[in-house]
């Protein structure tokens, strides 16, 4: 009884097409309900997806304010170790636009850039980059890692690769097992991430969301090196090998980044073509 209540509850007052300035307070107890009634029991799960709850909770995404964003894409990680609830994610469609939950994600995530005053050539919000020096280094702070909380981009980067790429990551670890050589193409499975999406600004911001991780590890050793170079740790000198491995990661970061900003500056150069392109065209037709 209380499940068919909490799914009405969705129905009733989370729809798109719902006034959005609903107390919204609701909907973090109706949240908090599923954490710890439903997700926590597997068979609760299925008759939630049954339900269409994964499709209720999405829709409610659409139309809540940034904090409860938060809470909300939490709620989905959760839910997205779920084979079931993972194929929802997957089919869902918003019933307004027609876009699915990739879209809608990059949508949040191009938002949070903005709010936060995020550093395009340096791919770190502003806030970070100013915490991000050697005296803050050496007291064991990371700014890369603090820059984690509360914000929207880790749970998108953990949602996108459980719903997308968890499958077929583990089935080359599996076969790397029998080469000699991992395949480490980056740049290939760049290309294949962004495929999914058709706009060319979600697909710039899919390549982004798909390096996220490997972009905060090439920050966290950019601090190393920081560190390294200071030399200021209690008067101990890292060792050669480690100084090199420092480098090594550094250098991978840099070229990361060098991908990410060349593909969203052919982005901007496709869209500024298509905008010549449309105005020619109002000018053919006057």
């Amino acid at each position: 009884m209380v499940f068919d209540m909490v799914t009405r509850m969705f129905e009733l007052y989370f729809a798109e097409d719902v006034d959005r300035n609903i107390n919204q307070n609701i909907l973090l107890d109706l949240l908090h309900f599923i954490k710890n009634a439903i997700i926590r029991y597997n068979d609760q799960v299925e008759l939630f997806v049954k339900a269409k709850g994964i499709e209720h909770i999405l829709s409610a995404l659409t139309i809540s304010k940034y904090p409860i964003q938060l809470v909300i894409l939490t709620t989905l990680v959760d839910l997205a170790v779920f084979k079931s609830a993972k194929c929802h994610i997957k089919k869902w469609k918003s019933a307004k636009t027609g876009k699915g939950y990739l879209e809608l994600v990059c949508e949040i995530w191009r938002r949070e850039i903005v709010r936060f005053n995020f550093i395009d050539d340096e791919f770190v919000f502003q806030e970070q980059r100013d915490a991000t020096t050697a005296i803050n280094l050496a007291s064991l702070c990371s700014p890369a890692v603090e820059s984690m909380f509360m914000c929207a981009q880790p749970k998108i980067y953990l949602l996108v690769h459980l719903v997308e790429f968890a499958e077929s990551e583990k089935n080359h670890r599996l076969q790397d097992r029998y080469r000699d050589k991992p395949d480490d193409d980056i740049e290939e499975s760049t290309i294949r991430a962004c495929s999914l999406v058709p706009d060319l600004q979600d697909k710039a911001t899919l390549a982004h969301i798909y390096h996220y991780y490997s972009l905060k590890l090439g920050e966290i050793w950019n601090e190393n090196d920081i560190v390294a170079k200071t030399g200021d740790v209690d008067g101990v000198e890292l060792m050669s090998a480690i100084s090199q491995s420092v480098e090594a990661m550094a250098g991978r970061h840099s070229y990361l980044t060098a991908l990410i900003t060349m593909i969203k500056s052919r982005v901007a150069d496709l869209h500024a073509g298509e905008s010549v392109s449309h105005k020619r065209y109002n000018i053919v037709v006057r």
